[in-house]
């Protein structure tokens, strides 16, 4: 996880017009992940958050992880 925030984060510094990238593929991939949990659950999709509980800010700090 790390390395990915690493290479994120130089990818940024090296291209600022993809600034906003980040934010847009934590909303997709989200949405696909919620999908994913119903299907794989059995659940409805509405047990799941309609949108990540965590900003992006702490998904790409080094020190975090969910609990």
């Amino acid at each position: 996880m790390t390395d990915a925030r690493t290479q994120l984060e130089l990818t940024i510094k090296d291209s600022p017009s993809l600034k906003n990238y980040p934010q847009a593929q934590l909303t997709e991939s989200y949405a696909k992940a919620r999908r994913q949990a119903a299907k794989q659950t059995g659940l409805i999709i509405s047990v799941f958050p309609e949108e990540c509980l965590y900003a992006l800010e702490l998904i790409l700090d080094e020190n975090w992880l969910p609990q």
